[in-house]
């Protein structure tokens, strides 16, 4: 899996796939568990959330959204409200990222709100179990 990680990673940097994003701003990330508790809390800060997880579903067709998943939840990744540059690479299914984002409140998805990133990193290694 790390090999297969790392050779994504390296093709779609080689290919001009992953877009020129901002750098990573936090220093910690928080457990969707935490946003799920109290979404608002978040939904009115100015401030960036950082979620770290696997991607474990996403959109084939034109690339809009995928799902996060960590240890304590999932999370719906709300890319067609984010700048058109910042898109995961195609087939991320499996990819270990940190994404930092501002959360939306949605009534029509799961958990009442959605990520809208700002940036992302695509990890190399694989999340601990």
């Amino acid at each position: 899996m790390k090999k297969a990680a790392a050779l994504l990673l390296i093709f779609c940097l080689g290919t001009g796939l992953t877009p020129d994003l901002p750098s990573l701003t936090l220093e910690k990330s928080l457990l969707i568990s935490e946003l799920d508790k109290n979404p608002r809390q978040y939904e009115r800060r100015k401030t960036l959330v950082q979620l770290k997880g696997a991607v474990t579903h996403q959109d084939t067709a034109l690339n809009n959204w995928a799902f996060l998943e960590d240890d304590s939840g999932t999370v719906l990744l709300d890319f067609s409200a984010a700048s058109p540059n910042i898109r995961l690479p195609r087939k991320a299914v499996g990819s270990a990222v940190i994404v930092e984002g501002r959360v939306s409140l949605d009534e029509t998805v799961l958990n009442g709100y959605v990520l809208v990133p700002a940036t992302y990193s695509l990890l190399l290694q694989e999340l601990p179990k």
